[in-house]
This record gives C-alpha cells, structure tokens and sequence, in this order.
C-alpha cells in the first residue's frame, strides 16, 4: 500500500486562501486551488490566492488541477 497525505496549503476557513494537496510519492494532486475574488472590504486586491511556493517547488510530481 502507497502511503499519501492529504494537506490544506493556506488559510483554512479563509474563503479564497484554502488550497487542499494529494500527495503520493510519484504524484501530486490539487484540490480546490484557492482563488477568489475579494470583497468590497479588501481595498487595492483584484484576486485573493494561497501560497501555491510548496505546489512549484513539487512541480515534476503535479498531476492535475481541478
């Protein structure tokens, strides 16, 4: 059996920082890639998004996107 792990990358609970990993030892996954467009509130911000440093440091082993 191939051991994974499953992993938030950004801020949980924060709508439009949340990005979710699969990752195995040959492949990697991301699940719900984050963006969002900002509220009203969020002055001189066009797009909201996580940290994606730890998807392209992994980049060789990313399988898909969805």
């Amino acid at each position: 059996m191939e051991h994974f792990k499953f992993f938030a990358l950004g801020g949980i609970g924060d709508v439009g920082k949340n990005m979710y990993v699969f990752e195995t030892e040959k492949d990697l996954y991301v699940l719900d890639c984050g963006a969002a467009a900002p509220s009203s509130q969020v002055n001189g911000y066009d797009a909201l998004v996580p940290d994606y440093s730890y998807v392209i440091e992994h980049k060789d082993k990313l399988r898909e996107i969805n």
